[in-house]
């Protein structure tokens, strides 16, 4: 039996679950230092410098957040939040945009994000001669949730030089008005063209912006974090000095894994290596292979129903696979954003010949998103060691739009978690944030309800169970980040990263889950977050 001294906390008289699967939860554990040292009945327990009575409180291994955008939810908490505004309408957001022009420097840009067309009654974005009307004589730029999407007005398009005719880039475009005049709205590659070059904060106020983002994940009991691609807020350089002021701080309360947007050449000039490691890891570079559904740019086989078109690839097909095989040939992790079934399929092809041609079944590359997957492709994924990455909240968040572009038929099988399973694929959850719910337990009650947020059923038969959907979460979690053996489950020897849920997930009904949150957070062994009134 150990003696006790500085570094050991018991947590006591609760029910901690080893797993997400555990049906037998203990009732303690002993943390000495960063790891896991001892779990069993309060009886049993060993001496501890410090306790802590949980008073029946559920413990879980800490969740992880495979995919989000930390540098996009900063940015956004100096912006105008047109969800959390309430903008219901074209004029609500031009008289948001008027009211809330005063908070910003008089010299600044007007910026907003969070606008979501299918919350206006008009079902469309405002263009820019509409936008000149509420503000004509300073830049105003909106990102639209989904971060694919600008919406601009005339002053903030003369700022960066656009012409009103200026051809469409290759891989993304412009809406027009009758004349062919750019009416203000810019998809893919257009809109990172502007998001790339418009104004941002400096690397301090956005570094500050990134520590109260994690503290909000904190909060959810999310102890490691994917930025799933620097570069794609405002472009890779300002991004990237943020995350080395950053990697910088050692006392950084949670676990980041970070993808850079770029190919493998871009990534050698920059003298970029991959990196594993607990804290801090850029192992992966992110790749696009086609647009979203929402926007219907996703690569889709049969064409969407209300606008038609079968979307697009944001590369030619061919140049796709050459990048995902020269960065799967240079030793880097390949995550690639695929939400149609052409973009996905192809993808996979791609992970077939480079796994074919120079066996690295580490590396397990990853799909992001994988929204209306081709029949048949998890047995392929799971063949590669590949991963599936998914946001259920999406299901939830945007079910009514996907399924007005998709039908009923397609939305039956839109995010297909139960197949994902059945197929034998690695399948891990996260948010997408700000696109989909921060939350983790919005993103399990929709993975288990698969309803959207006005209640329509979105093919149930692809619903998960609740500790399943927490298993993605958790294991999968930990699977994204490749660091199974090392954290995701309390037992000893494990990393002690963990989390003290406000009620347990698997008592409370279904409809309660996206209310739980943490009152205990512990990364490395230490309380980063903590609500605990009775805490001792």
């Amino acid at each position: 039996m150990q003696t006790p001294d500085i570094e050991t906390l018991l947590l006591h008289r609760g029910r901690i679950y080893r797993h997400a699967h555990d049906q037998a939860p203990a009732q303690a554990i002993l943390l000495r230092g960063t790891k896991v040292v001892w779990i069993g009945p309060s009886a049993d327990a060993p001496p501890a410098k410090r306790k802590i009575d949980l008073q029946g409180a559920s413990v879980f291994p800490g969740l992880t957040d495979s995919h989000l955008h930390l540098f996009t939810l900063a940015l956004a908490r100096r912006q105008i939040s047109f969800l959390a505004s309430g903008a219901s309408s074209i004029n609500s957001v031009l008289e948001i945009i008027r009211r809330d022009a005063g908070c910003f420097g008089p010299n600044d840009w007007v910026q907003g994000c969070e606008l979501n067309e299918s919350l206006l009654a008009e079902k469309r974005l405002p263009h820019r001669r509409e936008l000149d009307e509420a503000l004509p004589d300073r830049p105003v730029l909106i990102r639209r949730y989904c971060g694919h999407v600008a919406v601009f007005n005339t002053c903030a398009m003369r700022a960066l030089g656009i012409d009103e005719f200026q051809a469409d880039p290759s891989f993304g475009h412009y809406e027009r008005y009758g004349d062919g005049a750019i009416n203000g709205i810019a998809f893919e590659e257009a809109a990172a063209r502007i998001f790339g070059r418009a104004p941002a904060p400096d690397t301090h106020a956005m570094a500050s912006g990134i520590r109260q983002v994690i503290d909000t994940c904190l909060g959810y009991g999310l102890t490691a974090l994917t930025e799933a691609a620097v570069g794609f807020s405002v472009g890779y350089e300002r991004e990237a000095q943020t995350w080395a002021a950053m990697m910088a701080d050692a006392d950084l309360p949670v676990r980041i894994s970070l993808m850079p947007q770029m190919t493998a050449p871009q990534a050698m000039a920059r003298g970029l290596q991959p990196v594993s490691d607990a804290d801090w890891s850029v192992d992966t570079l992110k790749f696009f292979a086609d647009g979203i559904v929402g926007g219907r740019t996703a690569a889709v086989s049969d064409p969407f129903i209300d606008r038609g078109g079968t979307g697009l690839f944001m590369l030619p097909e061919d140049m796709l696979a050459e990048q995902i095989i020269e960065a799967h040939n240079a030793g880097w992790r390949v995550a690639v954003h695929a939400t149609g079934d052409r973009a996905i399929a192809r993808v996979v092809d791609a992970f077939e010949t480079a796994q074919r041609e120079r066996p690295r079944p580490e590396l397990r590359h990853r799909i992001e998103h994988c929204f209306v997957p081709p029949e048949g492709i998890f047995s392929r994924i799971a063949a590669l060691r590949a991963q599936v990455v998914m946001q259920p909240s999406f299901l939830w968040g945007m079910g009514q739009s996907a399924l007005a572009g998709l039908g009923p038929q397609r939305m039956r099988t839109a995010y297909p978690g139960r197949a994902a399973l059945a197929g034998g694929a690695d399948l891990i959850f996260s948010s997408d944030a700000p696109t989909g719910s921060l939350s983790p337990w919005r993103g399990i009650q929709a993975a288990v309800e698969r309803k959207s947020q006005a209640g329509t059923p979105l093919g149930q038969p692809e619903a998960l169970t609740v500790a399943e959907a927490l298993a993605c979460y958790i294991n999968g979690g930990v699977v994204s980040m490749r660091q199974e053996g090392m954290r995701g489950k309390l037992v000893p020897g494990y990393l002690a990263d963990l989390v003290v849920l406000d009620r347990d997930p698997f008592a409370v009904p279904t409809e309660d889950l996206h209310r739980i949150g943490s009152v205990m957070t512990v990364v490395r062994g230490d309380i980063v977050h903590n609500a605990l009134s009775h805490a001792a």
